[in-house]
């Protein structure tokens, strides 16, 4: 049995991350869409990008490439 360790100090999936939340935010606002769709999208943003600079500031933190 092989056990593949993931390795935690590649962020390079916070960044992707990152701007698939920034890309949400700008969509809307890109193409047509409806005033619900725009709240969903703009939401699901922020929730994305957030979660995303809370895992890249906790990685580079445990490897000490950021600081808070």
């Amino acid at each position: 049995m092989v056990i593949i360790k993931q390795r935690d100090y590649s962020m390079w999936q916070h960044w992707i991350n990152l701007l698939a939340g920034i890309w949400l935010i700008i969509s809307p606002y890109v193409g047509f869409s409806t005033a619900a769709m725009t709240t969903n999208l703009v939401i699901t943003g922020v929730i994305v990008g957030g979660l995303s600079l809370w895992g890249a500031m906790e990685t580079g933190a445990k490897f000490g490439r950021i600081t808070r």
